[in-house]
């Protein structure tokens, strides 16, 4: 079976990390794939590359727009797939068009957001508006990896016939307990064997809402002396002026380390002692939640997207975009014993076992592609 998956783009995030787990174990089941990048390969494209899979860039952007729309077209004509699985909404807009067109057997969209008109860019709820309209004719399915993603985009107007819902999946092989790398990645970063790590993970965008995370973590570190904390992602450094705001002068600002993009997630996540999820709307299905879960790291988030459902009994919900209560909630995470928290790690890994391991997923993916052909 012959599997054009589609993107936007090859950039470092959510989508594109789902796919680069899932694409492997889909070949082993009988998938012979191809990644079609509509803009370009980006900082994973060679990582699919160097996984055995042809990345093809499109180029797409303003003022570049046909060119770009006919490297589209000679890649679906020289694969000739038997699906277009495209992944966010741009490329579900002009990949899916563009499959449709050049009569692809099957096109299915995948959904991997939840619409939030409050942190969404105008033009990104434009297109999810478009493809709601083309919902209801243009793809033979659409996949969502949450159940909020399911929910707003229903009330968006999407086909809800055509809904499946497919989670993330997690490489519990790679993400796990390693005490090695958490005294290594403490040791790099100047920070006592025994401190408490805070963790936090994301790109800088309102929806992630990290100034929310410093000023809680502020108001921690004032009542603990043993906690610090570390956070990473793109444009997540002190030269950052919306984040060099809220720790100017503050007492203790000197235990947060804003580190910028990590090329290494599993060593990250195995040094923290709880991980932190601050969205306020947006989110999935977050992939990293359940990454420190498989890492034995029980996780407090805010309940945006799937974010409570994820972390389940095995962590802490509170409400978004308010800092106290989230200072509170680590706090309170805090005064379990080491035993107790030790504890909710086990259970988180035991969760993501259960019910979503990389596996199964691939499983559940490899049933519906077959079952839709």
């Amino acid at each position: 079976m012959r599997l054009l998956h589609i993107i936007t783009g090859l950039e470092t995030g959510g989508a594109e990390r789902m796919l680069l787990k899932l694409a492997p174990p889909l070949r082993d089941r009988g998938f012979t794939q191809e990644i079609l990048s509509l803009t370009t390969k980006g900082d994973l494209g060679a990582r699919f590359e160097e996984a055995g899979f042809p990345v093809h860039a499109a180029g797409l952007r303003r003022g570049r727009l046909l060119a770009g729309l006919g490297a589209v077209a000679r890649t679906l004509r020289a694969f000739r797939p038997d699906i277009a699985q495209t992944w966010l909404y741009h490329a579900d807009l002009v990949g899916g068009a563009a499959a449709r067109l050049l009569g692809v057997p099957r096109v299915v969209w995948n959904i991997r957001h939840s619409v939030s008109p409050h942190t969404d860019k105008r033009t990104t709820l434009m297109v999810a508006r478009a493809c709601a309209a083309l919902s209801h004719g243009l793809p033979d399915g659409i996949l969502y990896n949450s159940t909020m993603g399911v929910k707003t985009h229903l009330a968006l107007g999407y086909d809800a016939r055509l809904t499946t819902l497919l989670p993330n999946g997690f490489e519990t092989d790679i993400f796990h307990k390693n005490d090695a790398q958490r005294a290594a990645w403490r040791a790099r970063w100047g920070v006592p064997p025994d401190a408490l790590l805070v963790g936090w993970a994301g790109r800088f965008h309102p929806q992630k809402a990290c100034p929310d995370f410093l000023q809680a973590v502020l108001r921690v570190i004032a009542r603990n002396p043993r906690v610090y904390v570390v956070a990473v992602g793109r444009n997540i450094t002190p030269e950052n002026p919306a984040l060099s705001a809220v720790l100017e002068d503050a007492p203790g600002r000197d235990r947060i380390l804003l580190q910028g993009p990590c090329s290494d997630m599993p060593g990250f996540l195995a040094s923290l002692d709880v991980f932190v999820s601050s969205s306020v709307g947006g989110e999935g299905f977050p992939n990293v939640l359940a990454e420190a879960m498989c890492c034995e790291i029980p996780c407090v988030v805010t309940d945006a997207g799937d974010s409570a459902f994820v972390v389940g009994e095995t962590g802490t919900a509170v409400p978004p975009a308010d800092p106290g209560v989230l200072a509170q909630a680590l706090l309170d995470h805090f005064a379990l014993s080491a035993e107790e928290r030790k504890a909710l790690g086990a259970r988180a890994r035991a969760r993501v076992l259960t019910h979503w391991s990389i596996e199964a997923v691939a499983d559940a993916y490899a049933r519906y592609y077959k079952v839709l052909l």
